[in-house]
């Protein structure tokens, strides 16, 4: 099988890196073992404050869908999934900020600017999700995190051998769990067997204490069960990758530390002591 893969919310390329081994400068210019046929990084500001997709194709390039047209900068909620190129293995971790415990706890809510109904996306039937349920305005303002539909929506479509995905602790928990239920539910009518856990970074090499729901969904025709990897010992601590010398430009003066400091004993984030 040819190893072809499309990356969602690519950011500055994770999942690519993680799936080709790339960990140094170097190991960018090495043939990947995964071809990423087509990805998408798009944020919903200026075009030209477009850091995350401009350090992506900086280090990949970019890549062309069916109709020979770079769509890898639009809007997710644009792109005609039709146009994407086939591929084997579908990745994302859609945003977060709405379901992270840091964020504003918005969730995956759609709201109708025309009678200000909200309703979650999830709960309504596919086809008739950008429609108001209430008066039937297709005017509707989305949360960052309600993009997890446009994650089911590629799956949906395009019908890969197996998919990643990737959010925050916080989307398995109390708070969240109903939509990660509603989630996994058309993973599985659409036709996948999910597996899912919540993992930390500590556990697997990295020095870094980050927990991630890490879910793995195989098609139904081909699966055979999954399993994930056992934990290992951590034996890299931070002191083995962080920089010895640090250029000045990453500092910031003292004035500025201490307005900071100020701002944050303020806000009772920080102690005086």
């Amino acid at each position: 099988m040819k190893k072809t893969v499309c990356e969602l919310f690519a950011g500055v390329g994770g999942f690519r890196c993680g799936l080709n081994n790339i960990k140094t400068e170097g190991d960018y210019n090495r043939e990947e073992k995964w071809d990423t046929v087509w990805f998408n990084q798009w944020e919903p500001a200026e075009k030209n404050t477009q850091y995350a997709h401009d350090c992506y194709i900086y280090h990949f390039g970019t890549r062309l869908d069916n109709n020979d047209k770079d769509t890898t900068n639009d809007n997710i909620e644009d792109v005609d999934k039709k146009t994407i190129p086939d591929f084997n293995l579908l990745v994302g971790g859609s945003p977060c900020q709405d379901f992270s415990s840091a964020g504003k706890k918005e969730g995956s809510m759609y709201t109708c600017n025309t009678c200000g109904h909200k309703y979650n996306p999830l709960e309504a039937h596919y086809s008739k999700r950008d429609t108001c349920p209430k008066c039937g305005s297709k005017d509707i303002e989305i949360t960052r995190s309600s993009l997890i539909v446009q994650y089911l929506r590629v799956l949906r479509e395009k019908q890969p051998e197996f998919a990643i995905y990737e959010n925050v602790k916080n989307l398995v928990n109390k708070e969240f769990r109903e939509v990660f239920n509603l989630f996994i539910e058309e993973i599985k009518e659409i036709g996948y067997v999910p597996y899912w856990q919540v993992l930390n970074s500590k556990d697997y090499g990295i020095p870094q204490n980050r927990e991630r729901v890490i879910a793995v969904f195989i098609r139904k025709d081909i699966d055979h069960g999954f399993t994930y990897p056992k934990k290992i010992n951590l034996l890299t601590t931070i002191n083995d990758i962080t920089q010895n010398t640090i250029p000045e430009n990453y500092y910031i003066d003292e004035k500025k530390s201490n307005t900071l400091v100020q701002e944050l004993i303020e806000r009772g984030k920080l102690s005086e002591n």
